[in-house]
């Protein structure tokens, strides 16, 4: 399903710019955002401004850093320590679990095909962000960090347990939703897949 080599190319210079990013924040502590994008997209030339405000939204996205936006023109990002690491990871995986849980129950309750898909779907789409996430925090920390851990181990998979209990109780609509569920990933991945083309061409 997935076709390697365009999408290689880009995550690896995705996971670059993030490393740097990531490195020079270490150094320098909080840095404003131009400087930031200075150093890393025309000092070192690790990739386009585009691909550098991507990798910076999903850092923020996973915790790994911290965004201080003090007006529009004066925007910054530091690195949080440690503990304020883990309680914010902490913060945001009981909130998206209890958010998945909730859409999951709805959907075990509604009779509509097409509310059910819906619904299914967002849980679906939670489930693979909250570990795509914290895939990218375990891979980026120097640190070993419990909470990550503790999710990957046991939250997903207690969250993927649900949604097929409540996929399997749908009864007859079951192979419909999986199939449109199937094709909805493969629409999506799709295109991942072209603008990932696009960034490489950028």
């Amino acid at each position: 399903m997935f076709e390697a080599s365009n999408v290689v190319h880009s995550e690896s210079r995705s996971n670059k710019a993030k490393r740097v990013i990531l490195e020079y924040l270490d150094e320098y502590k909080e840095v404003r955002a131009t400087k930031l994008k200075k150093e890393v997209c025309d000092e070192q030339g690790v990739c386009s401004e585009k691909i550098f405000y991507r990798c910076l939204s999903e850092l923020v996205e996973s915790k790994l850093i911290i965004k201080n936006e003090r007006n529009r023109g004066n925007v910054s990002y530091f690195r949080p320590s440690w503990a304020e690491y883990e309680n914010r990871v902490d913060a945001l995986r009981t909130s998206q679990a209890a958010t998945t849980i909730k859409i999951l129950n709805e959907a075990g309750s509604v009779e509509s095909l097409g509310w059910q898909f819906m619904l299914f779907k967002a849980a679906f789409s939670n489930i693979i962000d909250m570990y795509a996430g914290l895939m990218l925090g375990k891979m980026l920390q120097k640190k070993t960090s419990a909470v990550i851990i503790n999710t990957l181990e046991m939250t997903i998979p207690e969250l993927v347990k649900i949604f097929e209990d409540k996929l399997e109780k749908c009864g007859k609509n079951k192979f419909t939703l999986l199939s449109s569920l199937i094709a909805d990933e493969e629409q999506t991945i799709g295109a991942y897949k072209r603008e990932n083309e696009r960034m490489v061409n950028y």
